[in-house]
């Protein structure tokens, strides 16, 4: 299945003076649908090439916006061939949440955590005490309530590091 995809660079100039610093802005087009996104970065909007969707000059202010700017392109595009590859339905929004780290791993992690727990549970008594299945119970319930707090790489991360953490803990 074929989908028309772009990414386009631009910024919106505020009301104020035109000198005054304007947001650079994200637009992906998907099979004609369009998702604006601030990249968190400005410039003076005199210094900003919009054929290019770049900022102009060499200086370093300019290689950082830009660098960060071909990061972002980079990251979109393998999100994107990624999604073609696996046959999956692509939308702007699904490529922002994967982009930004919020593609329901979390929920996994908590799945087999749970299968986990699950098994230790079995050998409680035998293999292992009680009171560690307890435990791994409690980090369980933590780490649940931990991943309904506002999504982010941040939470993604450290969830991930508890879950190794209780694999190695339990030799699995």
């Amino acid at each position: 299945m074929s989908h028309a995809y772009s990414l386009l660079f631009y910024i919106r100039k505020s009301r104020s003076a035109n000198n005054e610093n304007a947001r650079i802005y994200l637009r992906i087009t998907i099979s004609g649908k369009r998702f604006d996104m601030s990249v968190s970065r400005s410039i003076v909007s005199t210094r900003w090439d919009s054929k290019k969707g770049r900022v102009r000059g060499a200086s370093k202010e300019a290689r950082e916006i830009n660098d960060h700017l071909d990061n972002i392109s980079y990251n979109l595009n393998k999100i994107h061939q990624k999604l073609m590859d696996e046959g999956a339905q692509i939308t702007s929004n699904k490529m922002i949440r994967i982009l930004n780290g919020d593609d329901d791993k979390d929920r996994k992690t908590l799945d087999v955590f749970q299968e986990h727990n699950e098994k230790i549970d079995e050998m409680a008594g035998k293999e292992i005490s009680a009171s560690t299945a307890q435990r791994y119970w409690t980090c369980y319930n933590h780490l649940k309530q931990f991943s309904k707090l506002p999504r982010g790489k941040p939470t993604r991360h450290l969830a991930e590091k508890i879950f190794h953490f209780s694999r190695q803990a339990s030799g699995n």
